[in-house]
């Protein structure tokens, strides 16, 4: 027997290109091929799920339609889970155009064989949402709770999460036979989806049967029969918690059911059912019950959180089964609203604190250069009251979450700290420069007066305390309790501090030495105008022969007083000169005149 994959094909092997290009006309796929989310090994893989959803955003706003922006906007998850080989993989390729990797039977390799771990493509439908496709791995329904499967119990509650509409398939001839059928499953898919939506509001889900090889001619409405009523035995087998003990299903699930006939031997029947099923996921049936992605059902998941939102969720089941060895949702996962809440309130706190940081930068490059920042208190003020009341107004909507009080409280001290830091850097340049004008102030009176006295010292303090105030009145911020009364403390003691060290300072005795140096080097200064001087100039000659000579004299001002003695009257009158006066007195009249 030849097994080789070129010749061996699955039922629905033979059909799947043909119905990729009846469906891409409606379905713009990107990543149709799908890019893995959970390995075959286990592990999540954000990384790629945000890789695919960036290129989807890039893409989605030029394909939204006039008129439906806002809904083109938003997005439905749909997943599919059941037993190996149902068809799962195939039927999502026919419905939405996709191009994921199909199971055989007669793959050489196990990693061959269909989906490993789980899957996602990205789409838009025409008029509608767009759409995130999740294909997981087929299991084994009669050892799905082995402890070997805890793997895909992971990925089946993952999906539980995350999906707005889940479809399991199943084969006709398996209805009724619980491990054939998988039923196992719907213990974790039904009790997970209580301990994930019900702690804020409640949320249905969509669970899409699709019924395979529905070739014996009975009714749909006698397989949803059948299949509701196993459904309800299970619900009622479900650990629930106390407030739903008695709880109906209907409550949190709607459950549809399709089906289709063989692929291969019903082809065109197949195809019809195909395009039915195709009809109701889009536009067309927005407003009708038979519509399958009906907004009750969203899980109101923000497209930019959702690989977080999943990743949260994986880490935690993985946490669950190492430590207990039990896959449950705890505490530690935060609801879809919550995790809403959190990413609005994270937005809104990224957005406001950019704003802010930016103006801040600017004033602090500005202190950096020495400059004082023009009415610094108004513009803080301003600053704080405009990103918080923006912050409140943009996340009224989940005033009852703690997320955002906590990211209010965070925003505001960091908006605080970062305004407190540059009040306090302009409050010392503040008080340098009013340390430089005290100096100078001291400075220009020695250099006028060779020497600085107390009250000179006191005036230029109070001049600089009055100067201090002055600028420091523009950087209060009183609604940031920011006030300059401790640092003019802190500028007073500075002042007293350099005035009583100024007077000894080096500088202060160099300026008067300078001075006295001026002043000891500077000519008389010249008198200008007509000066009158009186001179007396008196003589006494007693008798004798010239042996006794004196000479006195005495100025004031302009005027002199000249007296002599000489003993020499007898030579005089032997010399032949008339009789000599003993006393004898000649004033003198003369005018200086500087011009």
């Amino acid at each position: 027997m030849n097994l080789d994959n070129s010749s061996a094909t699955s039922a629905y092997e033979g059909y799947e290109h043909s119905e990729s290009r009846v469906s891409n006309h409606i379905f713009h796929v990107e990543a149709a091929h799908g890019v893995p989310i959970v390995t075959h090994q286990g592990n999540f893989v954000a990384e790629q799920i945000n890789s695919l959803l960036s290129e989807a955003v890039e893409e989605w706003p030029s394909q939204i339609s006039e008129g439906s922006a806002e809904e083109g906007r938003e997005f439905a998850v749909v997943s599919a889970i059941g037993v190996k080989g149902c068809g799962k993989t195939t039927f999502f390729n026919h419905l939405f155009g996709t191009h994921l990797q199909v199971s055989s039977p007669l793959k050489r390799s196990e990693q061959e064989r269909g989906t490993k771990g789980a899957v996602m493509a990205v789409g838009q439908m025409s008029g509608s949402r767009h759409l995130l496709l999740i294909d997981t791995e087929g299991f084994d329904g009669r050892a799905f709770q082995a402890v070997n499967n805890k793997r895909l119990e992971r990925i089946v509650t993952l999906t539980v999460a995350v999906s707005d509409v889940i479809l399991y398939h199943v084969w006709l001839a398996d209805l009724g036979r619980f491990d054939a059928a998988g039923y196992g499953v719907f213990y974790t898919v039904l009790g997970e989806h209580l301990k994930i939506f019900q702690r804020d509001h409640p949320s249905k889900t969509l669970i899409l049967f699709v019924v395979h090889d529905h070739d014996d001619g009975s009714t749909l409405e006698h397989l949803k029969k059948l299949i509701l009523t196993d459904m309800e035995h299970i619900w009622d087998n479900v650990e629930k918690p106390n407030d739903y003990k008695t709880a109906k299903l209907s409550e949190f699930f709607d459950m549809e059911v399709v089906s289709l006939p063989h692929p291969r031997y019903r082809r065109e029947e197949y195809e019809g059912s195909v395009a039915a099923i195709r009809d109701r996921f889009l536009g067309h049936f927005r407003k009708s019950e038979d519509y399958f992605l009906r907004r009750e059902y969203s899980k109101e998941l923000p497209l930019e959180s959702f690989a977080t939102y999943a990743e949260v969720v994986w880490s935690e089941l993985t946490r669950s089964d190492e430590e207990s060895g039990n896959h449950v949702i705890s505490s530690g996962v935060p609801s879809q609203r919550e995790l809403l809440a959190a990413y609005q309130c994270d937005l809104s706190y990224e957005t406001q604190l950019q704003n802010a940081m930016e103006k801040c930068q600017r004033w602090q490059n500005d202190t950096s250069r020495g400059k004082l920042i023009d009415k610094f208190g108004h513009k803080a003020s301003s600053l704080y009251t405009e990103a918080m009341d923006n912050y409140d107004t943009s996340t009224a909507p989940y005033s009852s979450f703690q997320v955002r009080a906590q990211k209010r409280n965070s925003l505001g001290n960091l908006l605080q700290s970062q305004l407190k830091s540059l009040f306090q850097k302009q409050i010392a340049l503040l008080q340098q420069q009013g340390l430089n004008k005290f100096k100078d102030m001291l400075l220009s009176a020695v250099a006028a007066n060779g020497t600085i006295s107390e009250y000179d010292q006191h005036v230029a303090m109070r001049r600089v305390d009055d100067w201090f105030i002055k600028k420091a009145e523009d950087l209060v911020v009183p609604s940031l309790r920011l006030h300059y009364r401790v640092y003019r403390l802190e500028m007073q003691n500075a002042l007293n501090e350099t005035a009583s060290k100024f007077r000894d300072s080096p500088t202060v005795q160099m300026q008067a030495m300078q001075k006295l140096e001026k002043l000891a080097s500077r000519p008389p200064p010249k008198q200008r105008g007509v000066v009158v001087g009186l001179g007396l100039n008196a003589a006494i000659r007693p008798s004798g022969y010239g042996n006794l000579q004196m000479l006195a004299s005495y100025n004031k001002g302009p005027h002199s007083l000249n007296v002599s003695l000489v003993n020499d009257r007898d030579v005089a009158q032997q010399e032949g000169q008339s009789d000599i006066d003993l006393f004898r007195i000649q004033p003198t009249l003369h005018f200086d005149i500087d011009i």
